[in-house]
């Protein structure tokens, strides 16, 4: 083999990371100790017999100053991560790790993403990079001044490193020319490659511009990119039975949190959320919007990111929800409702666009994998032609969320929300209304399902569905009126007619959408646009499927035939009595 550098080929991981300050996105594992008596861990280190395989390097000391930022409605906390801005030496990092908990015995594991900076404030400019461009998303950007970044405490540490590197068994035959032009073999230790390293740190967390009092903590980090070896699992045993040190659950994120008087559970809070069968029903109505809306905006932050679909998901369903809950209650709700339904719909359709091609996409990957490795290049195409529909689609989405006027929407609603119901209407006990708005939708599911025929049209299947839809939230709405346990039994049979209508919905959706992606895409290949007309007919055949034999099934007959709903009808005329009495 050529000759090698060896001081090039053992750099570690973690030092080229900080010495090359380029973008990374990778998962890290981490363990953290409390540690009174850092000098005695560093003793350890620096004398500990050197293995056949461990090598420990000191490398210089540092003083590291970190400051953590988040917006004022804590987005960056509430979409799952920590954000700091690392100062090392004069050079700049901007930092985003996952929010992970603990484990008893101190690891770790979260995703981080860096990238460098130019200055302290860079990444309040519109800079490009993994971490600024996902702060953009969350914030809007510069000229959303009101979701700026802003400090939230200060972390200094003097930071003490040791490499960890061990040395490849089947490496053999390397070499290294010196400095008189022999070639040598490399020693174990040259041949060695990075697997961790450890940091002894003496830290300060400080709040504001006061710099007194001062949080103080003493911890030994062991820390490495992705699954640590069973090599480094071993030296982290040794280490803490020699050391005798404890297991640390709170990083210093959370720390800084508790010292700083921060709640590490930001959720928005607009008043009372519990519904008794002893309320008036404006006051239901107010809680079950109040607690929708909490949901709607707990999910915001991870719908602006797009990097779980679920959260997105989750979004789009509270603004589902809260549209029923305002038709549902809409006679004991202020007027001005109304205009709060038409904007959810607005905002709905917008987060329904990019939640439709989350699951086409996931579908079509799904198809891809189990397709030829020969016919696999149309089927590719298919995928990428709907990922840039999801990236435009995403622009809009972000577009909206940042508007005017969507930030008026929540404003006011809040507002509304934060105060008491003030119409008479709102007065009537809810356990006298429920019985007349639940059996009001029951009603209407009944009335489509009775209609409802074999060869009905696809519309008439989607109009069941989604009438059995408000059904269940209105039963799941006054669950605290008339009990869990009594409500579990229709919500459960709804839900399993649901999930049978919405596989034809979904089919149908995405069958329209290939078809229309090749009218309108160019530069797609012949066999792509085939490609693309197989994968539509495919999904018609599974709509078709969903709807075939669904008014013959047991579970629809079931509920046609009303035992679950007689039984609940029945306990619910009797509360109604209790309540007048």
């Amino acid at each position: 083999m050529a000759a090698t550098d060896a001081r090039r080929k053992s750099a570690p991981a973690t030092e080229k990371r900080s010495t090359r300050r380029t973008s990374t996105d990778h998962i890290e594992t981490e363990w953290q100790f409390e540690a009174d008596d850092l000098a005695a861990v560093e003793e350890w280190l620096k004398h500990r017999p050197p293995g056949k395989d461990l090598f420990i390097e000191p490398k210089a000391s540092r003083d590291v100053r970190d400051t953590y930022l988040d917006t004022e409605d804590r987005r960056v906390h509430r979409a799952g991560y920590a954000l700091r801005v690392r100062e090392t030496d004069g050079a700049f990092e901007a930092t985003m790790k996952s929010l992970t908990s603990g484990n008893k015995d101190g690891t770790r594991r979260r995703r981080e993403i860096s990238e460098p900076l130019k200055d302290a404030a860079a990444l309040l400019r519109k800079t490009t990079g993994p971490v600024s461009e996902r702060l953009r998303a969350l914030t809007g950007g510069p000229s959303h001044k009101d979701h700026a970044p802003r400090p939230l405490f200060e972390v200094r540490t003097q930071r003490s490193v040791f490499e960890l590197r061990n040395a490849p068994q089947d490496a053999n035959g390397d070499s290294v020319m010196d400095a008189s032009g022999n070639v040598r073999p490399l020693t174990p230790e040259e041949r060695a490659v990075g697997v961790g390293e450890v940091a002894l740190d003496a830290t300060e967390i400080t709040v504001g511009d006061n710099r007194e009092p001062a949080l103080l903590l003493r911890r030994v980090e062991v820390e490495t990119e992705g699954d640590p070896s069973p090599l480094l699992k071993q030296f982290v045993e040794a280490l803490r039975d020699a050391l005798k040190l404890e297991a640390v659950l709170e990083s210093k994120y959370e720390a800084g949190l508790a010292f700083s008087g921060l709640t590490s559970d930001p959720a928005p809070d607009f008043g009372p959320t519990t519904v008794k069968r002893s309320m008036p029903t404006g006051a239901v109505a107010f809680a079950v919007l109040r607690g929708q809306l909490a949901e709607m905006q707990a999910h915001e932050p991870g719908a602006r990111l797009g990097e779980d679909p679920e959260e997105l998901h989750d979004m789009r369903v509270a603004t589902r929800r809260m549209r029923a809950a305002m038709k549902l209650f809409e006679e004991a709700l202020p007027e001005k409702c109304r205009r709060f339904r038409e904007e959810l719909k607005f905002f709905a359709g917008v987060l329904g666009e990019v939640r439709d091609l989350d699951v086409q996409i996931a579908d079509e990957r799904d198809r891809a994998e189990r397709t030829a490795e020969n016919d696999q290049e149309p089927v590719e195409q298919i995928v990428d032609a709907l990922e840039k529909e999801r990236t435009e689609a995403r622009k809009a989405l972000l577009e909206t969320l940042d508007s005017e006027r969507y930030e008026r929407f929540g404003t006011y609603l809040a507002a509304m929300l934060r105060e008491e119901p003030k119409d008479e209407s709102a007065a009537e006990p809810i356990a006298v209304a429920g019985l007349g708005l639940i059996s009001s939708a029951h009603g209407k599911w009944l009335k489509a399902a009775k209609r409802l025929k074999e060869d009905s049209p696809p519309e008439a299947y989607h109009d069941l569905r989604k009438k059995g839809k408000r059904l269940r939230y209105a039963l799941e709405f006054l669950s605290g009126v008339y009990g869990k346990k009594r409500t579990a039994k229709v919500i459960a049979s709804l839900k399993e007619v649901q999930d049978v209508l919405g596989v034809q919905q979904d089919a149908i959706v995405a069958a329209e959408r290939l078809r229309s992606l090749a009218v309108s895409r160019r530069r797609l290949t012949r066999a792509t646009v085939f490609e693309m007309g197989v994968h539509a007919e495919r999904r018609l055949r599974e709509a078709d499927a969903a709807r075939s034999g669904f008014t013959k099934s047991n579970v629809f007959k079931t509920l046609m035939k009303g035992k679950a709903w007689k039984d609940f009808a029945k306990e619910m005329r009797g509360t109604v009595k209790k309540a007048r009495k």
